[in-house]
């Protein structure tokens, strides 16, 4: 199932590298929900409850990066009719607040971050500037840092590129977005899934543009061609996901 959390316009070119310089277009952001193997698996837990940080960081970038509130996570523990000890898995692909905000609510879950991006975060690069040294609360709230880092540091799992979860999950090195970009592949109906942050529209995998906010541009040539693997590729920020629908199931 899909749960829109919320929706940000964006400049045409941070979504096409090199295109669409005179366009603005709205991106999604979401929480997704998977039952698969006995397990209750989440993708991201959405914004946290407050967003005047994050919403002032864009609007002082532009005015018109204007932002519109999807659903609370409390709203899609509800639609699911789940408790938060409820998920076993929680997947958070990118570290930024959109992916992180409610993460100290899974207390019981096995959170599953990318090694290099969890360091990156950690000893940021100076020389990668921005992408690197975002400020730490547009990264997690503070409660979710606290908690990761002392009552949850035994629920975090990190990836690498390559390793497998389960019979029917694995991870591979997504990049292109920031160092924790993954892509995360279930095996569903004898049908491989990715979901994945490192390209953010169909459009980008279809005619090979890689996202204009990038960080390598060979990296986004990979991750074409590692979704060539898959049969059904889910962008993490693709508007037409969803259409207007705030919740829904995806067909596959």
């Amino acid at each position: 199932m899909f749960f829109k959390v919320g929706e940000q316009m964006v400049p045409g070119a941070e979504v096409y590298f090199m295109h669409d310089f005179d366009t603005w277009m709205p991106l999604c952001f979401y929480v997704f929900y998977i039952r698969l193997e006995g397990k209750n698996i989440l993708i991201n837990t959405g914004f946290p409850k407050e967003t005047e940080r994050i919403e002032k960081f864009w609007l002082d970038w532009d005015k018109r990066s204007t932002f519109k509130r999807g659903l609370l996570i409390d709203d899609i523990m509800n639609i699911l009719k789940l408790r938060y000890e409820d998920i076993d898995y929680v997947f958070i692909t990118p570290l930024v607040i959109y992916s992180t905000g409610n993460v100290e609510k899974f207390y019981k879950s096995r959170i599953f971050i990318y090694r290099d991006g969890w360091i990156d975060f950690l000893a940021p690069s100076k020389k990668r500037g921005m992408f690197s040294a975002l400020p730490y609360d547009l990264v997690f709230t503070k409660e979710s840092l606290c908690k990761l880092l002392t009552d949850m540091r035994d629920n975090i799992v990190l990836v690498n590129d390559g390793d497998k979860i389960s019979e029917s999950i694995y991870v591979e090195f997504g990049g292109v977005h920031h160092r924790s970009s993954m892509i995360i592949y279930f095996k569903i109906n004898n049908k491989t899934v990715a979901f994945t942050d490192s390209i953010f529209t169909r459009r980008n995998l279809e005619l090979r543009i890689p996202i204009g906010i990038l960080e390598s541009v060979d990296e986004a040539y990979d991750v074409f061609e590692k979704l060539k693997k898959a049969d059904i590729v889910i962008p993490l920020f693709d508007c037409g996901i969803t259409g207007d629908a705030m919740y829904g199931e995806i067909k596959i």
